[in-house]
């Protein structure tokens, strides 16, 4: 007896976690009827600094009757349809230059409507946070259209970054 119910507030707990990062996850601008987001992986805050920072960035298909594709490239970080506008703490601009050219295996994603596509992208072997304070990442990919009409560029939500010292991280 006793524990169905702690089996039950365990479940209900962890639910309202889950629930709760779901209700605060942000999306870019709809454009085309696709958004995208990005987030930090896993989900926190902050990192310490040199710490490796991997982003989960989400495609969603807000179109009731249209698919989009993504072209995925197999080395995700070397995607030349990738490209991310990066503000430091003290407000330069270290955005990493990306490559015009991709050299390697990829391929389609398909988005029909409703759907979403979920990239891990290992974000500090294209750009290095090295300074403390709250760095600001935006991401930006390229999206097929499915009726042979010209690709369009996505953007997401503005990302908040806190670097902090080593030893310093919740």
């Amino acid at each position: 007896k006793y524990l169905y119910h702690i089996l039950a507030l365990t479940m209900l707990a962890s639910w309202q976690a889950f629930s709760a990062e779901i209700e605060t996850h942000q999306w870019g601008a709809i454009t085309n009827n696709v958004q995208m987001s990005i987030s930090l992986s896993p989900a926190r805050k902050e990192v310490e600094i040199g710490q490796p920072v991997t982003l989960l960035i989400r495609f969603k298909n807000v179109s009731t009757n249209e698919t989009f594709a993504l072209d995925l490239h197999n080395n995700v970080e070397r995607d030349p349809t990738f490209s991310f506008v990066v503000i430091s703490p003290s407000g330069k601009d270290i955005s990493p230059k990306r490559g015009t050219g991709y050299r390697g295996s990829a391929s389609l994603a398909a988005m029909a409507p409703g759907q979403t596509e979920v990239v891990v992208f290992r974000f500090d072997s294209v750009c290095t946070l090295e300074e403390l304070g709250t760095y600001k990442i935006t991401a930006r990919k390229k999206v097929l259209a499915s009726k042979g009409t010209k690709g369009f560029e996505v953007v997401s939500n503005p990302l908040n970054v806190l670097v902090v010292p080593k030893g310093a991280s919740q």
